[in-house]
């Protein structure tokens, strides 16, 4: 099934036997943000990891394992692709002790994150770093600054989280809201934000003039930078996915076919995590 490819990825190493010990960490930046009110803010860095130590024993990762980084207030953020090295606290996710509770270390594996660092200090930090990846970093900060400046900070919270997939901005209580009202789902990126965005710059790139080569291209390459600035959760690729094939059919002169297109973003999402 699906081509070979296996159906269920292997279990994350097991970091229980570390619980609550001060570890160190090598890994690389894919990931970092900003969450909670000025005074409480946290900061957070998502690592792909290359090795993770404790005083007896140093292991080698093989695979996509990564760890959630809780850096001090007074640490300076790293820049995304760069290699850090750092030392914090382990924790472990919990598994849902009791029906219906939510299962942090079944949802923490499907993301490929295997624990999370409190307390983390970095020792080190590469010079090197990929530079397409922060700039749209910094252009998220810079929408979501805005964001705050021109509406009330609920407003803004919601736009944040609609636009630039913040997650953490909404609130508790409102977020709670949404769910009762069974409208959770206006805050997910998706098709919509895709669409009108993606074929807005299409249609007056052919206003202009613009050949169909461009016209269909360079959408393209803005959505999928936009889907990186947002952080590419599962609805963003198949959104991005589905209007990359709209726009080849296009270019193509081939008629779009709306099934056939969620059908291939499906196979392609679940080959790469069938969880």
């Amino acid at each position: 099934l699906f081509f070979g490819t296996k159906m269920i990825k292997e279990s994350p190493p097991e970091y229980v036997l570390w619980e609550g010990q001060e570890i160190t960490v090598t890994g690389k930046v894919y990931k970092k943000e900003v969450t909670g009110e000025k005074d409480k803010k946290r900061q957070l860095v998502y690592l792909k990891l290359i090795t993770v130590e404790n005083q007896q024993e140093k292991r080698k990762v093989i695979g996509d394992d990564c760890t959630i980084c809780y850096l001090d207030a007074d640490e300076e953020m790293p820049k995304m692709g760069s290699i850090i090295r750092a030392s914090g606290k382990m924790r472990c996710f919990e598994s849902a002790s009791n029906p219906g509770q939510f299962d942090a270390k079944s949802y923490y594996h499907v993301l490929n994150i295997s624990f999370q660092l409190n307390q983390t200090k970095i020792q080190r930090k590469s010079l090197s770093y990929n530079q397409y990846e922060e700039a749209l970093y910094n252009l998220r900060c810079r929408c979501a600054d805005i964001l705050d400046m021109t509406l009330p900070s609920e407003d803004a919270s919601v736009m944040k989280t609609m636009l630039l997939g913040d997650k953490k901005a909404t609130g508790e209580e409102r977020k709670k809201l949404y769910q009762r009202n069974g409208i959770a789902h206006i805050q997910a990126i998706s098709g919509l934000h895709i669409s009108i965005i993606g074929m807005t710059l299409y249609r007056l790139l052919k206003k202009i003039g613009a050949p169909i080569i461009v016209a269909t291209v360079l959408p393209i390459v803005v959505m999928t930078g936009y889907g990186f600035m947002t952080g590419f959760s599962v609805s963003v690729i198949r959104a991005v996915g589905m209007f990359a094939i709209h726009m080849l059919g296009v270019m193509c002169r081939r008629t779009y076919d709306m099934v056939t297109a969620t059908a291939i973003l499906a196979l392609c999402i679940l080959t790469e995590q069938p969880l």
